[in-house]
């Protein structure tokens, strides 16, 4: 977690649950504690020399400015090969986690809220409430339980992505550059989400100013919950208390989360206020985007 490894004209870090490797010009074989090469590095400008004193010290030089880095032994540092690129892929495995991933947490304890569930062909997150799946049409395994760090890492990379490779454990992703990625995945399996995402419903487009009228009046709401009357949105179960905003098109008598309204907005086409929930009597809100759906469950009175 403090050093990286330069060999073979090769960068590498590993934490123990991410590794990540990338080309470098210089042929060295040393490992220098990482903040202290970055804040080195950042004080150079364009001509830099580095030069290896011995296994515990790298000096690096560039016009009047010299630093020493730190070293460890390069015997003791823990290497980690990547998995085999198996499948082409592009940024699409981005864009996907792009959308998916703000449903989960790192500190969650069940492996479902706290990953992202690489399904084939789809991506797949929740937070015990709400579920998201992407499609981004790509020909990859399922049941693999994906770290959020490390989709987080994904994303804010700007490499574009090539190449992909898995093991029973691990996941490595390859980008155009040669370099590459790889995590750790978590044991266990996911719940099965299928019955919850495929039910049968009548999805019809979003009712106008939907997402206006939610910004008017959340703020209002004590609780953070949305009621729906008769073609009207307001903030409390009793309409004249609070704020209210007119809006046809809603069915009456539900009632749904401000917060999880508002994570639908980047994507919701179509939706069904009133899809039928998991359990007998319940309902659930279904929504339906370019390459994403998605269920919100309903709150009962």
């Amino acid at each position: 977690e403090t050093h990286v490894w330069l060999g073979y004209k090769w960068a590498f870090a590993c934490n123990g649950a991410i590794a990540a490797a990338c080309k470098i010009e210089e042929d060295l074989n040393a490992c220098p504690h990482n903040t202290t090469l970055i804040e080195a590095l950042s004080k150079c400008g364009q001509n830099i020399s580095f030069t290896q004193l011995d296994p515990s010290r790298l000096s690096i030089k560039s016009d009047k400015f010299k630093a020493i880095v730190p070293c460890i032994d390069p015997s003791m540092y823990q290497m980690n090969n990547p998995d085999e690129a198996v499948v082409a892929v592009n940024d699409e495995f981005k864009k996907g986690l792009e959308a998916v991933i703000s449903l989960v947490s790192e500190e969650a304890q069940p492996i479902a809220l706290a990953s992202i569930l690489m399904n084939g062909s789809s991506l797949i997150s929740t937070n015990g409430k709400m579920i998201f799946e992407y499609w981004h049409g790509l020909d990859l395994p399922p049941n693999l339980p994906i770290p959020k760090l490390f989709a987080e890492a994904l994303i804010k990379s700007t490499k574009k992505l090539a190449k992909f490779g898995f093991s029973a454990s691990s996941v490595t992703f390859y980008f155009e550059d040669q370099s590459w990625i790889k995590s750790q995945l978590y044991a266990g399996e996911w719940p099965q989400v299928s019955a919850i995402l495929d039910r049968k419903c009548a999805a019809n487009p979003l009712p106008p100013d939907f997402f206006k009228g939610l910004a008017a009046v959340a703020p209002f709401s004590p609780d953070g919950l949305i009621h729906f009357g008769q073609g009207v949105m307001t903030s409390h179960l009793d309409a004249s208390v609070g704020a209210s905003y007119e809006l046809g098109g809603l069915p009456p008598g539900l009632i749904f989360s401000a917060k999880q309204l508002s994570l639908i907005k980047p994507y919701v086409e179509i939706v069904d206020f009133t899809a039928p929930g998991p359990h007998e009597g319940t309902t659930c809100l279904m929504f339906f985007g370019k390459n994403i759906r998605g269920v919100i469950g309903g709150i009962q009175k």
